[in-house]
């Protein structure tokens, strides 16, 4: 998928925390949940420096993603689910949950939200 490879590449490429404000609110903008992700990890490292950047103004206007924000930074580095070691659906990151969606032969585009929400489908509908 030409979206999915171009998600990673300017991750790769071009995120840091000069920019990671603006390159969040363009990944929340299209629906580029591994940009995203990776944008709010780079603030989770660098606070202090991704607030002083150009484009943390836009996102002090933007209270749901000030709040995404928050979440993830909260919930990050939550401990496991169980005593297996694994995590719920929910705390997975972007390449996990998308891991897990191609296993199942599932779409793999679409917000966070979405993929948690695709896959615990498919969970449930196996489990019934």
């Amino acid at each position: 998928n030409l979206k999915l490879h171009l998600e990673s590449r300017i991750a790769e490429s071009f995120l840091c925390k000069e920019n990671a404000a603006e390159l969040l609110l363009f990944a929340d903008s299209y629906s580029c949940a591994l940009l995203k992700e990776l944008s709010m990890d780079v603030y989770a490292g660098d606070p202090k420096n991704v607030i002083q950047s150009d484009g943390w103004d836009m996102i002090r206007q933007s209270p749901h993603i000030l709040e995404e924000l928050l979440h993830h930074v909260s919930f990050k580095h939550m401990p496991s689910d169980n005593a297996h070691g694994t995590k719920g659906i929910e705390h997975l990151d972007v390449s996990g949950l998308r891991q897990e969606l191609q296993s199942a032969g599932l779409e793999l585009e679409g917000s966070k939200k979405q993929l948690i929400e695709r896959l615990q489908s498919t969970k449930d509908q196996e489990d019934s």
